[in-house]
């Protein structure tokens, strides 16, 4: 009744299946896997290995539901594989299982091989086409080398050339780390977490001399005793071109530290007072401002040229040989640059004595009385003039010593020291007050009119109204002032006119002596009437020449003379024309 028995009380159905669906072949999975040179062509002798480590376990449930395999040893290798197994052998890429009911498994070789990729080194070069690295003398060195391997570096190290596996640079005063064993065993370096990197440094003070090298590699080691340098690779280093391809390859080359560092030219220059004597004074200044720099020629890769140099702890001294500047570096090398890049001319007391110079002769100027204030003005424009002239002298690029300094100096204050106020107008003024004068004087020598005394009291009263206008010129402070006092002098002077007043006295006086023996020579008169009439008439004469007297001896101006010269000659008329009418009457006799 066909399949009906299936839903019989107690009846079931045996399905009959192979071994493959029981079993799976187990991946292996990173450092487990088998290292091989090619994991897709993978060598006889490989397989060898792979067929050692390969292992069944108990299908998972969504290859084979089978509910009387426990779920706990599901995925778990199986116990007696051999039991199970017939043989493993290789397809291709491919591994086969088959067991031993004639099932197979098949599963690729790259489930159990793995290509071993050489570890890898990396080194500081500092010319990396060269495969050279330099060290510094005087300096503490601090290089880090490192390994690399996709699965594990296991040693990393230094070496020689050569057979001779040996450190080869610690004992030109470097310590040199190592790993071994994935750990660090002496010296400095790391190892990563995953043991996939590790560094080793190269740190210490070199003994040896600039100029001197030698040869060195750097290796690392896998757990599978590949090494960074490729197995057909030999340690020599005879040929430069085939060394230079060789993994690890280096060559130290030992430099001066002049070799890796420069005097910074400065941005601003010590003043001095004679470069070509600089002085300790000065000498330190420019050590204070000294600054170095990378040296912008070296082709060292590990130094930024463009970063500051921390000078401290690299300069053992600083010195001045001859007209040059010199640093020596703490390893004994040096640097010299021309001292006129580091230090030049102090200008400023220059300037200052040009600038203190023009001021004392503006001042000198100024305080100068024979001077107006134009002439005061031209002076001090060419005072001015001449300083510029002096600064621009001295501010010349080519004026770099101290003697083109002096000379700059000394020729502008020397100028300005000449120059001073060109004093003619007031001269002028006084010389036409003094032609006035000897003219004047000439008129008054020939009035016939006056008397030498008369003709001194003129000159006197001329002199003194040129010397009146002459304090005048030296108390006026411009040109126009100048002209002034000079017009009005010379016309002081020459209106200056004589007033005759002696020959009007003589007149008088004559009258009086003609009257007095005409009045003793009367014999009617008794002496007191005799003496009465002397009186009469010797008062009569002094009245008019009281007003003789009145007048100046000369005038201020022609007009004033005139009307001086009309007072007298009125005087002397009044004078006679009453002494001689004085006519006494006797009465006594």
């Amino acid at each position: 009744k066909g399949n009906t028995y299936a839903t019989d009380p107690g009846a079931f159905t045996i399905k009959l299946k192979a071994q493959t669906a029981k079993y799976d072949i187990k991946s292996l999975e990173g450092a487990d896997k088998v290292a091989v040179s090619d994991a897709n062509n993978v060598t006889d002798t490989e397989f060898a290995k792979i067929k050692e480590k390969v292992k069944i376990a108990y299908a998972s449930e969504e290859k084979n539901p089978d509910k009387n395999i426990p779920t706990a040893i599901r995925g778990t290798d199986v116990e007696n594989q051999s039991d199970r197994i017939a043989s493993i052998t290789k397809d291709g890429n491919n591994v086969v299982v088959t067991y031993k009911d004639g099932s197979i498994d098949k599963k690729p070789l790259t489930d159990f091989a793995r290509t071993n990729l050489a570890p890898t080194v990396e080194l500081p070069y500092s010319n990396a086409d060269k495969r050279q690295i330099y060290v510094y003398t005087g300096e503490n060195t601090d290089l880090t080398f490192t390994g690399k391997d996709d699965i594990t570096v296991k040693n990393l190290y230094l070496r020689n050339k050569g057979l001779d596996e040996s450190d080869n640079a610690s004992g030109y005063g470097f310590t040199i780390g190592k790993v071994t064993d994935s750990a660090v065993a002496s010296g400095e370096g790391t190892v990563s977490d995953d043991k996939k990197t590790a560094t080793i440094k190269m740190v210490g003070v070199t003994n040896l001399k600039a100029g001197q090298k030698w040869t060195s590699f750097i290796e690392a080691k896998d757990n599978d005793g590949v090494k960074s340098m490729p197995a057909n690779e030999s340690y020599s280093v005879e040929n430069y071109e085939l060394r230079r391809r060789k993994p690890g390859y280096v060559e130290f080359i030992v430099k001066s530290q002049t070799d890796k560092y420069d005097i910074k030219t400065p941005t601003e220059k010590v003043v001095v007072t004679d470069p070509a004597n600089v002085t300790e004074a000065d000498l330190a200044k420019v050590k204070e401002k000294l600054q170095l720099e990378y040296k912008q020629d070296n082709d060292d890769a590990n130094i930024a040229k463009d970063t500051a140099v921390d000078k401290n702890g690299k300069i053992q001294s600083v010195t001045k040989d001859g007209d040059n500047f010199v640093v020596t570096y703490t390893d004994g090398s040096k640097d010299t640059r021309p001292l006129s890049e580091f230090v030049t001319l102090d200008k400023q007391p220059a300037i200052d004595e040009v600038n203190k110079a023009a001021e004392k002769q503006i001042e000198a100027i100024n305080n100068n009385p024979e001077a107006t204030q134009e002439e005061k003005d031209e002076a001090i424009k060419k005072v001015n003039a001449d300083k510029a002239k002096a600064l621009d002298e001295i501010a010349k690029p080519e004026v770099t010593t101290k003697d083109a300094l002096d000379k700059a100096q000394n020729a502008g204050t020397d100028a300005i020291a000449k120059d001073n106020p060109v004093v003619a107008k007031k001269d002028e003024a006084k010389q036409a007050i003094d032609d006035a004068l000897t003219a004047k004087n000439k008129e008054i020598d020939d009035r016939t009119d006056l008397t030498p005394e008369e003709k001194t009291k003129a000159k006197e009263v001329a002199k003194a109204q040129a010397d009146v206008a002459k304090g005048a010129v030296d108390a006026a402070t411009t040109n126009a002032a100048v002209d002034k006092a000079k017009a009005d002098g010379t016309t002081a002077v020459a209106n200056v006119t004589p007033v005759a007043k002696a020959e009007a006295k003589k007149a008088i006086n004559d009258a009086l002596t003609a009257k007095n023996k005409e009045i003793d020579a009367r014999t009617d008169l008794t002496d007191e009437e005799k003496t009465a009439a002397k009186n009469e008439a010797k008062d009569k004469a002094d009245a008019q020449l009281a007003k003789i007297n009145e007048q100046p001896d000369a005038a201020a101006t022609p007009t004033a003379a005139k009307t001086a010269q009309d007072a007298v000659d009125a005087a002397k008329k009044t004078g006679v024309d009453e002494v001689t009418a004085v006519d006494p009457v006797a009465k006594a006799k």
